[in-house]
């Protein structure tokens, strides 16, 4: 049972990482065909794509170290310091 722990955390985090992908790629594919129109549609989207995908990481480790710690602790007591 101690898989599931932690699953609401991840689902609840899945909205604001797409959302934060989808605003930021389209926003970076706007601004890289202002400031480099000669640049091709597909360095733009892989530009853009790799610039969401690494804000997203700012929603998504947060939420992904709390599931792993929920996992790990016994009966879902969460503690915030390691066990020596």
């Amino acid at each position: 049972m101690s898989l599931y722990k932690g699953l609401a955390t991840p689902l609840i985090g899945c909205i604001p990482i797409n959302a934060i992908v989808f605003v930021v790629t389209e926003w970076a594919k706007k601004e890289l065909e202002k400031v480099k129109p000669e640049m091709s549609s597909f360095s733009r989207s892989m530009y853009a794509g790799a610039l969401a995908g690494f804000c997203s990481l700012a929603v998504f480790v947060p939420g992904d170290l709390l599931k792993c710690r929920k996992q790990m602790t016994k009966e879902g007591n969460m503690s915030y310091v390691a066990e020596t």
